[in-house]
């Protein structure tokens, strides 16, 4: 990356996420559960459920949720707990599990209380404001310019999917170990990974399939498989997009991840016309149900909003813009602005074609 390279979450609050999902909400003498709302900044979901299920003294498995949540930028997501451990919080204040002298932020909200846990799958999609620092003045003169942009994007899985921010990106590795029973090299791969569960591992004296059979979450283990098909589900798009078209693409890597991108956003919209979705495949540590499938869409079209155009206080002579936008569930905000700021920003890629 270049030092006139787009800078996306320069600090937390250039990157807030709010779910988009409603649940129905029932009387408090009624309901099993109680909602909250999770606002967080510098931890992972899992990370932040940790916490919240230490404070209520309570297994992780009884805090449900829809979606997770990436660790950089400030994010808001609905969480389920069982209504008696969730009468041990404030019912009308916010309540902070984090130290004031800590950079990182972890609060829940009263939300509402209801009769069902949330569940993956529920959630409807994501709603973005995203600050872009250190673009040319020109740049952000045609962002303002057109206001509101139409736009195609296919549908990878972003770095986030593959790693921790900073980190190597390598649980898809991981989890194509874990697929293969491969425990020994997993768990050698967990060791190079700096996420929040290496720690763990580090501490572990047991052997290294106990460690993901007994010791982590199951959503956790399922998760590095998720992974893995995600780069499986990354590939095959590649392929449909290079095959698309003789001199169309090109190839851009980002922290080591390669992502086969289209010149023109309206070579992308014929990939939704020759495949508009593929099959991924769901996978599972439970060996009651090892493997699912559904079908994520190649191509996705969305509306971006630029909110303000302003002088970048932390990049002199460069200027920053707020957009806006909804995603679908599991759709990638910085892959969305990557894939329309490159043809902006930087000179025509080469493809490996020409």
């Amino acid at each position: 990356m270049s030092q006139d390279s787009p800078v996306l979450k320069y600090r937390p609050a250039d990157f807030l996420v709010r779910e988009n999902l409603l649940v129905p909400l029932a009387d408090r003498d009624e309901a099993t559960y109680r909602y909250l709302l999770l606002r967080k900044s510098g931890y992972t979901s899992f990370e932040a459920m940790a916490l919240l299920a230490e404070r209520l003294g309570c297994p992780m498995e009884e805090i449900t949720y829809a979606g997770l949540k990436d660790e950089d930028g400030i994010t808001e997501q609905l969480i389920a707990v069982p209504a008696a451990l969730g009468d041990t919080l404030g019912e009308h204040a916010p309540t902070e599990l984090t130290d004031p002298a800590d950079p990182r932020r972890l609060t829940v909200l009263p939300y509402g209380h209801g009769t069902e846990p949330l569940g993956v799958g529920r959630l409807e999609g994501n709603s973005f404001r995203i600050v872009v620092r250190n673009l040319a003045p020109a740049v952000g003169e045609r962002l303002r310019s057109l206001r509101k942009i139409s736009f195609y994007a296919l549908n990878y899985y972003d770095t986030q999917r593959f790693g921790v921010p900073g980190g190597p990106k390598l649980t898809h590795v991981l989890g194509g170990q874990v697929l293969k029973g491969d425990w020994d090299g997993a768990f050698a791969t967990l060791l190079r990974l700096q996420a929040p569960e290496t720690r763990a591992a580090r501490e572990w004296t047991g052997s290294p399939e106990a460690f993901f059979k007994e010791k982590l979450d199951g959503r956790v283990v399922n998760f590095y498989l998720s992974a893995w098909a995600s780069h499986e589900w990354n590939e095959t798009l590649a392929v449909i997009v290079s095959d698309a078209g003789t001199s169309s693409s090109y190839v851009h890597t980002v922290e080591g991840i390669d992502f086969r991108y289209q010149h023109r956003p309206e070579a992308t919209a014929q990939i939704l016309h020759l495949c508009p979705a593929l099959p991924y495949r769901r996978l599972s540590a439970d060996p009651r149900v090892p493997e699912t499938s559904s079908r994520r869409p190649t191509v996705i079209q969305v509306q971006i909003i630029t909110e303000s155009v302003q002088d970048d206080e932390f990049h002199p002579g460069r200027v920053s813009a707020a957009v806006r936008f909804a995603l679908p569930s599991g759709c990638y905000a910085t892959s969305v602005l990557r894939q329309l700021l490159t043809p902006m920003t930087t000179p025509r890629q080469r493809s490996d074609h020409a």
